[in-house]
């Protein structure tokens, strides 16, 4: 083999370890729990609502999801010192503002003092497949880049096994006085188990991602 000949397949190793690396990550990142995002009234001051009975309430998606989501809630939240409630709230209202409302005033009437809401989804941005389907990774030798169909440009298909939808979840802790929210985070299951236990992943990381907050 000529130097050229040896320069090209050092090349096309390099390359197809690239995707493979890439599309390694790209799995691992599917498949762990984590925070996506979140936000906290700045104006809120540390143990701001401490000692605070808590009212936690999930919505979204099927009753029994629900069930477990705020069996599971609540014994996370309450492992980190919030003091929690439980009632019926009502479902959903007509709109968002008449839902969220209606919550209020469910809280009222449990004479709680925050509301801590969980909305659950599946998440249309889940790179997973619940068929046991495949992951095609490319990378481009030139113009058109990652999978581009140019010269040079390789491919490769990654198994996901039993890989399959990945749960989300919104969550607010709201003051039922002001009405004002303090604190929401979003955040994504795996997707590389099913749905009752990606509701434990999602309790998980919203509670620590609370417990970090400093406000209780």
């Amino acid at each position: 083999m000529g130097a050229t000949g040896m320069g090209q397949d050092l090349v096309s190793r390099w390359r197809r370890g690239l995707a493979l690396l890439f599309g390694a990550l790209l799995l691992a990142a599917c498949a762990t729990p984590q925070m996506e995002a979140q936000w906290r009234d700045p104006q809120a001051g540390a143990r701001s609502m401490q000692d605070k009975p808590v009212l936690v309430v999930c919505r979204g998606l099927e009753l029994t999801l629900e069930r477990i989501c705020e069996d599971r809630l609540a014994a996370d939240v309450q492992a980190i010192g919030l003091r929690v409630l439980r009632t019926e709230p009502p479902r959903e209202g007509v709109d968002a503002a008449q839902t969220a409302e209606a919550l209020l005033e469910a809280a009222r009437a449990a004479r709680a003092q925050a509301v801590l809401a969980m909305r659950l989804e599946w998440s249309g941005a889940a790179m997973v497949s619940p068929s046991g389907g495949t992951v095609g990774v490319g990378v481009g030798g030139g113009r058109g880049g990652w999978g581009g169909g140019t010269s040079g440009a390789i491919g490769i298909t990654l198994p996901l096994g039993g890989y399959g939808p990945a749960l989300a979840s919104g969550t607010s802790l709201t003051d039922v006085a002001t009405g004002k929210v303090i604190w929401s985070g979003r955040a994504r299951g795996s997707g590389a188990v099913g749905a009752p236990a990606q509701v434990g992943e999602l309790s998980q990381v919203t509670t620590e991602a609370l417990r970090a907050t400093g406000l209780f």
